[in-house]
């Protein structure tokens, strides 16, 4: 550490925006107890550590051993004879539930096998004296030999080394950068998996391998020493992964997740999302431009316009390093079907397949993976999905139709729903029957990844019993992909109900692996069935998958894509209902308008957008007025002002609400319009909104984001007169 004390650098540390900082002194631990206190208070990892010379083959090296317990005096004392054999350093490391690392060294090649066999856990690739290139030749070399990778700054205290930078290595070349997820997969002892980049016959991977490549564990966030998370990680491996809006709740903490995985993984990595713009959005963060959405698309019937989204998702998705996008949805709008409503393009399924198809372009020409969802399509049923079981008595050739485009688009995977087509396969839905796996593998021709639907749904565990039983079956029958991903939405924000959710979360998982496992073992399903999707699989990851962070700025794409969202914003405004001259609004100048947001009732799992309702207030941004929330429940009726001449009222997916609440907007109505107020009726959600009550205005904005609602501020404008 030389000239500074462990506590002086982990306040530099802070001071230099470091997350973690491992500190090592030769042969000494002193003051690592009050850098640790000190680390706590300013939010900084700190991993103690210590420098212990070894001989091997006539000459001195450095063991580096890091864990709380060599801290203690026992340990030190235990050092007293050093240099210790290598065999002996390592062991002693072990014993007090240390990882043992080679400090960097040019004899490395000729030595690491050696220590190998000792028990050695890990190996500094990232070192001030290796250039970026020498360190990624050093990093496969150490996942070749399965090791844990390490690095650092070799910071010494500016009055021995001058020319060292804490955090940073070399002052001119600053080739240092430690990931956070080296020192936290070495605290957590979860070892780093062979490399398999070179491998040329995935078929010849372990049963183990296999299974990591074709479950998907909708992994949300991995928690420093969480048991579970490492129980997950060691069980699975890392790479596919499904990201969840509740963990992943900014920019910064998927870049440093896909840090963790990225350097954790010997796969490239694979992170997916539900991003289908409009009304499903995993990452809807301030900053992050969102789209209106494929009914909106619809509305507009353009192609091009679905291409040019198409390709705007992908670049976004990819700049922060998502390669696979569970969109677009490829179903036949029904109206009266409140799990995909404004999902869907329209309700013409020619039109579905030609924006549909055009968007799967746009996107995976981005280097992003498209899934067509939901197979063989949901547009018949008028349940939703993710509470019961659709049952349609026939599948629809209209309704295939996008399907059929998608996979002429070469649509990387199809995602087969939950739904049961009783001419079929009465007894099972689709994700689990053979006949609808196999008319969509030999009748339709597809040859890409089929992914299931989430199948930790309740109501699938409770009419076919435990999830392990679901995920056998299919795959047993032709799914290469089992999803589970438990809901964890109501618990997002209590701590210890997020921890049991996690607990639960692993369990479900770890028993789909060992039904799966014991299935394969037993003979069930046959090593040739196995090997048919992890090829698939690993095409995919092959193809999509990432090994190294984007260099992709995000605030470079928003400027972008800000025009291309509000073009669509301003051209897909509709005009519903105008008892004529209504606008641009008219007001004197003592005038005011009245903003009223009809609080959504019902929301459907596959629905992130109804939360941002309350944009609709901006438009006072524009327009002198006031704004009120309704519940319609509690029957309000909210304050009246004399110089009010305009209501505007927001409703999102009232269509879909019990008739008592219908009933009672209806009955407000009626009374704003006694009181001689104009009423603008805004739907935010469903256009089917705009067939309730009488208003003299009706407008579908198809979704209730800030451009929609600048989109509405530029077309009612205002004409002031005195």
């Amino acid at each position: 550490m030389g000239k500074y004390s462990p506590t002086e650098i982990v306040k530099a540390a802070k001071f230099l925006g470091i997350e973690a900082i491992a500190i090592t002194d030769y042969m000494s631990v002193q003051g690592l107890d009050e850098a640790n206190k000190i680390g706590k208070k300013l939010g900084i990892y700190v991993v103690p550590g210590i420098e212990i010379p070894v001989r091997e083959l006539g000459q001195i090296e450095k063991i580096i051993g890091y864990g709380e317990g060599l801290r203690k005096e026992r340990f030190i004392k235990s050092l007293k004879n050093a240099p210790l054999s290598t065999k002996k350093t390592i062991q002693l490391i072990k014993d007090y539930q240390g990882i043992s690392v080679l400090s960097y060294s040019e004899r490395i090649p000729s030595i690491i096998e050696l220590l190998i066999d000792m028990g050695l856990d890990g190996v500094e690739v990232i070192h001030p004296c290796l250039t970026k290139k020498e360190q990624i030749k050093w990093k496969m070399f150490a996942r070749k030999h399965r090791l844990l990778l390490f690095g650092g700054s070799n910071f010494q205290g500016s009055s021995i080394n001058n020319s060292i930078l804490l955090g940073l290595g070399h002052r001119n070349l600053k080739n240092v950068d430690v990931p956070y997820g080296y020192f936290t997969r070495g605290i957590l002892g979860i070892k780093q998996a062979p490399l398999m980049e070179g491998v040329t016959d995935v078929t010849k991977l372990t049963l183990e391998e296999k299974l990591g490549l074709i479950i998907k564990p909708g992994f949300e966030w991995p928690i420093v020493n969480d048991k579970e998370d490492q129980r997950l990680i060691n069980t699975f491996g890392i790479g596919l992964n499904k990201i969840n809006k509740d963990r992943i709740t900014d920019i910064d903490k998927l870049q440093s997740y896909l840090s963790y995985i990225i350097n954790i993984s010997s796969v490239p990595v694979m992170l997916t999302i539900n991003q289908e713009g409009g009304r499903l959005n995993t990452i809807d963060w301030e900053n992050f431009i969102l789209f209106a959405g494929n009914r909106a698309i619809g509305a507009l019937n353009d192609d091009m316009l679905a291409y040019e989204v198409g390709v705007a998702i992908g670049q976004q998705l990819r700049s922060l390093g998502i390669t696979w996008n569970l969109a677009p949805v490829c179903d036949v709008l029904d109206p009266n079907n409140p799990s995909l409503g404004n999902r869907c393009f329209s309700e013409d399924p020619k039109k579905v397949a030609l924006l549909a198809s055009s968007f799967i372009k746009g996107m995976q020409e981005q280097g992003v993976a498209a899934t067509a969802k939901h197979f063989p399509g949901l547009g018949h049923s008028n349940v939703d999905s993710h509470i019961d079981i659709p049952i349609i008595p026939s599948i629809s050739p209209a309704h295939l139709i996008p399907f059929i485009e998608a996979i002429k688009a070469n649509v990387s995977s199809i995602m087969v729903s939950n739904l049961i087509v009783k001419d079929i396969d009465p007894f099972y839905p689709a994700f689990m029957s053979k006949k609808v796996i196999d008319y969509l593998r030999q009748d339709l021709g597809f040859n890409g990844v089929i992914i299931t639907e989430n199948i930790s749904i309740p109501i699938l565990n409770k009419v076919y019993g435990d999830i392990g039983k679901i995920a056998v079956r299919a795959f047993e029958v032709g799914a290469d992909i089992i999803l589970i991903d438990p809901d964890f939405s109501k618990e997002k924000y209590d701590s210890n109900a997020m921890q049991k959710s996690n607990e639960r979360s692993a369990t479900l998982k770890i028993k789909v692996y060992e039904a799966l496992k014991q299935s394969i073992l037993t003979g069930k399903i046959s090593e040739q069935r196995l090997n048919e999707s992890v090829k698939r699989v690993w095409m995919l990851r092959k193809t999509f998958g990432i090994n190294k962070l984007p260099d992709i700025s995000l605030n470079k794409l928003n400027k972008i894509h800000t025009g291309l969202a509000k073009k669509i914003s301003n051209r897909c405004l509709t005009v519903f209902k105008d008892k004529g001259n209504i606008v641009p609004l008219r007001l004197k100048l003592n005038e005011k308008i009245l903003v009223f947001n009809i609080l959504p009732m019902k929301q459907t799992r596959a629905d992130s957008s109804w939360k941002s309702t309350s944009n609709i207030k901006k438009i006072l941004n524009y327009f002198p007025g006031h704004y009120f929330e309704i519940d319609l429940r509690k029957k309000e009726i909210p304050p009246l002002f004399t110089h009010d001449k305009y209501i505007i009222i927001g409703t999102y997916d009232l269509y879909f609400c019990d008739d008592c609440e219908i009933k009672s907007f209806c009955s407000l109505l009626n009374i704003l319009s006694k009181h001689n107020k104009i009423i603008v009726h805004v739907a935010l959600g469903t256009p089917q909104d705009l067939m309730i009550g009488r208003a003299d205005l009706s407008i579908a904005l198809y979704n209730p984001y800030e451009l929609s609602i600048e989109s509405l501020s530029d077309f009612l404008k205002v004409n002031w007169t005195v």
